[in-house]
């Protein structure tokens, strides 16, 4: 049985601290688990660097499949734990080809591929606003340093339309399979991955 579980949500909405605390929570009620990022792996580091290589310009269909095969590539490594945290999955991909305006039927093969990996697929949503989220993150990038993604680069308004668009996918709910909305905003960090964790494990529990 493998479980994966992405979280999804805009830039700044804290899916990075979500993961982090709730793969915590797990280990200390002794669920085996795994967090595979973008970079985990030389597989899917090898891809990531190439989509993110500043020298290179792709077409939207070369970069869209490309970050599939990242996704093919993580949901492999499912095999190694009972539950397997992804930091953002199939929902991120669909909702960029989305904000562009991008008919997803050529891509949904893939997108059912994926899927196909794995027995189990979830997802939990950072639920906050895009206008508090976007604060959060050009904040972190003035405070840090750390240089904008390309998505980020494209500005607030195109960003709020991928926003829009994880929000929809979520709710539709046919690639991003079972939906859990955790308030990442009003509640403390440690309270919303206690919710989650809490929920994987009801997953867990629940099946066969």
């Amino acid at each position: 049985m493998s479980m994966v579980i992405a979280f999804e949500g805009s830039d700044g909405s804290g899916k990075t601290t979500l993961i982090e605390l709730t793969a915590a929570i797990l280990r200390a009620k002794g669920v085996e688990q795994q967090v595979v990022g973008k970079s985990d792996g030389a597989e899917t580091r090898l891809i990531t660097q190439l989509i993110q290589s500043p020298d290179l310009s792709y077409t939207t269909a070369t970069e869209a499949l490309l970050k599939l095969a990242r996704e093919h590539q993580r949901f492999a490594y499912a095999d190694r734990s009972p539950v397997t945290l992804l930091d953002r999955g199939l929902v991120s991909i669909a909702s960029v080809l989305n904000a562009q305006n991008i008919d997803l039927e050529p891509y949904r093969s893939q997108f059912n591929a994926c899927l196909a990996e794995v027995e189990d697929y979830a997802t939990v949503y950072c639920d906050i606003s895009f206008d508090r989220s976007w604060e959060r993150m050009t904040r972190r990038a003035r405070e840090t340093g750390a240089p904008l993604s390309k998505k980020e680069l494209r500005g607030p308004e195109f960003n709020r339309d991928v926003h829009r668009s994880i929000e929809r996918l979520c709710v539709e709910s046919t690639i991003s399979g079972p939906v859990y909305r955790v308030d990442t905003w009003s509640k403390s960090p440690e309270d919303s991955a206690s919710e989650v964790a809490t929920w994987i494990c009801q997953r867990l529990s629940e099946t066969p």
